[in-house]
């Protein structure tokens, strides 16, 4: 999968997630089949849909690693920029 076809399931995402990401092999199908367990895993649980495996789910746990890094990284420049803010 090309950078674009990524960014198209996923949107602006981080370059290193989409390196990642093409590193694996997987297809559209498989990317979008992850994209769519990590926005909506109750519903697909509720339907009694088996849990992903395979390269679907090693896609699952980078983007969701990524974007805890990223949050973490959100939140601790929020600290440090409200502790270094002039009072």
């Amino acid at each position: 999968m090309s950078p674009d076809e990524i960014a198209a399931i996923l949107g602006p995402v981080d370059p290193v997630l989409i390196a990642e990401i093409a590193k694996t092999g997987a297809t559209q199908e498989e990317l979008a089949q992850a994209w769519i367990w990590i926005n909506a895993d109750e519903a697909l649980i509720n339907e009694g849909r088996p849990l992903p495996s395979g390269r679907t789910h090693c896609m699952i746990r980078s983007v969701v690693v990524a974007t805890r890094k990223s949050l973490s990284y959100t939140t601790n420049l929020e600290e440090l920029t409200d502790a270094l803010a002039v009072r």
